[in-house]
């Protein structure tokens, strides 16, 4: 039985309690949610909670190495299986579409990063990572779909579908895409060397921001931004 998520709620429960008694201050002056891998999707999915219980100035969510990419039709019953509909979390268009398990990612996404809008989402994402190909093979084969692989094009055309559409609705999306399949880069020296044009490229052939200096940006203050990184020929 999962217990991940009451697991995740204690943390924050202690969190305000140590607020309350004046061991944490009631209102914290940076608060940064960050994961990697499966974290990274923690990250998706605990942000707005996270940011609507506790009291702070400036804030950011940084989810690393997970875009949401799954086989058509397998994330509604992986989170309806996971006991996500119950979590409290969602409102009641999602909770109908997750009860039916047809939600998605994106679904959640769409919703959550719209509720903070003054809260960057700052997603970093390797073009053709290999562990979330690996897990999308991996689900896709133990839950029977009919084309169960993926390739990288494929894969970094999705990864471009997805992020289009939070482009196009979000206002407080943005995104480091580093080239190649390197999975997570947060809790790696790679974070220090990474670049727009791999992970050890380490400034070589980048014309732009390091990763670590663009994740660095954030949290915002007021009238700060922080832009979309992405290198290679524009292709359409």
């Amino acid at each position: 039985q999962q217990k991940g998520l009451a697991n995740a709620q204690s943390v924050l429960d202690w969190v305000v309690r140590q607020q309350s008694t004046g061991a944490l201050a009631s209102t914290l002056s940076e608060l940064v949610i960050m994961g990697c891998s499966a974290g990274s999707i923690g990250a998706q999915l605990w942000g707005k909670q996270v940011l609507n219980t506790l009291q702070w100035e400036k804030a950011a969510v940084v989810p690393d190495s997970y875009a949401g990419i799954f086989p058509e039709g397998t994330t509604g019953p992986l989170v309806y299986d996971y006991g996500f509909c119950s979590s409290g979390f969602l409102s009641p268009e999602l909770y109908a579409k997750c009860m039916d398990q047809t939600i998605t990612m994106q679904d959640i996404d769409l919703e959550f990063i719209a509720a903070t809008p003054t809260v960057p989402y700052t997603f970093i994402q390797s073009k053709v990572d290999d562990v979330q190909i690996s897990f999308y093979i991996a689900i896709g084969l133990t839950s029977h779909v009919e084309d169960p692989l993926i390739n990288t094009t494929e894969f970094y055309d999705d990864v471009n579908s997805v992020f289009g559409l939070y482009n196009a609705n979000l206002a407080n999306f943005v995104t480091y895409l580093v080239d190649g399949p390197h999975h997570c880069f947060t809790n790696q020296d790679l974070y220090y060397t990474a670049d727009a044009m791999g992970p050890q490229d380490d400034g070589k052939t980048n014309s732009g921001l390091m990763l670590s200096d663009w994740a660095n940006l954030v949290p915002l203050s007021e009238g700060e931004a922080q832009n979309t990184v992405c290198e290679g020929d524009v292709q359409v």
